[in-house]
This record gives C-alpha cells, sequence and structure tokens, in this order.
C-alpha cells in the first residue's frame, strides 16, 4: 500500500498521510475490518476469587483446606475462546498463596505473575488481562507450596470454550484427586503432600464425591443423547476410570485427539486432561 506524506498539513498539526487512489483507500477499509472481530468481538471477563481457611468431610475424616469463594473445589471459570480474562485474587486466609492457570496460554507477562507474585494474607492482586486460548478443558490451583495446597483442595476448573464449540445434550465437568487420611488425622511426620506422603493417599474424590468400588459416578444417560465429559486429575496420583458403556476420547489437554479411540477404560495421569463423549 503507497502512502506518501502531506505537503501542505495545517498549522499546528503534524504532518499525516494521504491516500494516493480509492483502491488503496479499499485496502485500507479491508485491513481495518478484517481486524476488527480480533478486538471488537472479544469480550472482557473479570472474575473474582477469596481464599479463606475450611475444613471438608471425606470418608468421615476432617481435612483442613483452603477453599475459594467458600467453596470445594472452586466455582468454575468458563469463558470463550479469546476472551479477555483477569482473575483477582484476595487472600483472607492464614498463609500465603499464588495463582497458576493451568494448561492456558497466558503469555510472558502473566507467566512473570504466576512465577513471581505470592499474595500474603490480608493482600489482593489481579492476574493477567490475557486472552483465553487454547480452546479446551483446563484448570486453575495455587502456585504457592504446590504440592501441599494442591492436597488441600485449592483447585478449579476453567474452561474455554471454541469458537466452533459443538453440542452436546448435556456436559460434565470431572476434578480427580487423591487425599491422605492418616496426614489428615496427625498421623503422617512428613507433611501434607510431601512425596513420602502422597504415596500413601488413600482417598479418592470426583469433585467433592468420594469414589469407591460401592459408591462410582452415576451419570443419567437417556437413550439417544450425546454427552461430553471434561475429565482433570488434579491429584497426585495416576487414577483408571471404567465404565459399563464405551465411550469416544476426543481431546487431551485441550486438543483435539488425531485419532479418537473408543474404548470403556481411561488411565489419566496427574496434570492431565481428557474429553470424552458417550453417546
Amino acid at each position: 500500500m503507497k502512502v506518501q506524506s502531506s505537503k501542505h498539513a495545517p498549522a499546528g498539526f503534524k504532518q499525516g498521510f494521504k491516500v494516493q487512489s480509492p483502491k488503496n483507500l479499499f485496502y485500507i477499509i479491508a485491513v481495518i475490518y478484517c481486524l476488527l472481530p480480533v478486538f471488537s468481538f472479544a469480550e472482557t471477563r473479570e472474575f473474582t476469587l477469596t481464599v479463606t481457611d475450611g475444613e471438608i468431610e471425606l470418608n468421615d475424616t476432617k481435612f483442613t483446606v483452603w477453599k475459594y469463594n467458600d467453596m470445594f473445589p472452586g466455582p468454575e471459570i468458563r469463558v470463550k475462546e479469546g476472551d479477555i480474562v483477569t482473575v483477582k485474587v484476595l487472600n483472607k486466609s492464614s498463609v500465603n498463596h499464588g495463582f497458576f492457570f493451568h494448561g492456558l496460554h497466558v503469555g510472558a507477562r502473566v507467566a512473570e505473575q504466576e512465577q513471581k507474585i505470592v499474595i500474603e494474607p490480608g493482600y489482593e492482586y489481579t492476574y493477567g488481562p490475557f486472552a483465553a486460548k487454547p480452546s479446551g478443558t483446563h484448570l486453575y490451583h495455587c502456585s504457592f507450596n504446590m504440592a501441599e495446597h494442591l492436597s488441600r483442595g485449592m483447585y478449579g476448573a476453567f474452561i474455554v470454550e471454541a469458537k466452533d464449540e459443538p453440542k452436546f445434550d448435556k456436559e460434565l465437568v470431572y476434578i480427580i484427586s487423591d487425599w491422605n487420611s492418616k496426614d489428615a488425622k496427625g498421623g503422617v511426620s512428613h507433611g501434607t503432600g510431601h512425596p513420602m506422603s502422597i504415596m500413601d493417599n488413600d482417598v479418592f474424590t470426583i469433585n467433592d464425591k468420594v469414589i469407591t468400588k460401592d459408591t462410582p459416578i452415576v451419570i443419567d444417560a437417556k437413550k439417544g443423547e450425546k454427552i461430553r465429559v471434561r475429565l482433570a486429575n488434579i491429584g497426585h496420583l495416576p487414577h483408571k476410570l471404567t465404565s459399563n458403556k464405551d465411550f469416544t476420547i476426543t481431546h487431551e489437554d485441550g486438543y483435539p485427539s488425531p485419532e479418537p479411540k473408543r474404548q470403556n477404560s481411561i488411565t489419566i495421569y496427574p496434570g492431565k486432561r481428557h474429553d470424552i463423549v458417550i453417546t
């Protein structure tokens, strides 16, 4: 595109540019129009998470935890791909905390915030802004003394819906974790989240429900329904999930599977996320 300086700029104004032909004017309009969706259609989403001291009961054992917005797990954050996101964290608990966007491409500035910012009791910090990407199933969690804080329930789902999000009759989000009942009762000397402790984790949860052979998760599915289940393992151990009905694994860590597989079981390793579809 050719432009040239205006030879007769009014006094008091900096020289600008003038277009040589209507054809060039069309090019300028076309370029601006192409850029508009990047800025005009991205919604700004602001979230606030308040951290407090808390307690939960799993299998008749009380666990000391920290909660986001008085919830365990923390509240689901759900945005659309490309939305501009900020997350304010208010620390009303008794210990230091940080924050991490697990699986999201947040850019160098926010990555530095994740690494360096420590929020002391009584203080707050706003992370971002960043454009939500990639689409898929992700997580957020504390980044300070991470092993212990994950073991104390400091996590939640962060869902980024794709621009061409497919339709389902139902969608379920399941966060898997594991806990040490002996540690909760004061019977472990290594401390919560210590490698010597997590190998003995003996309580397993999906969201806030304890899972055993006798108390499985039951999905109410009607004939002909198409159901997506977003699975994420925030625990310290790998977990194998089995189903009495085959399902298709469509995504791993937010990305489409190159060869979707149909099976009736899946092993999910720590930090991994999988989307499955039941039909």
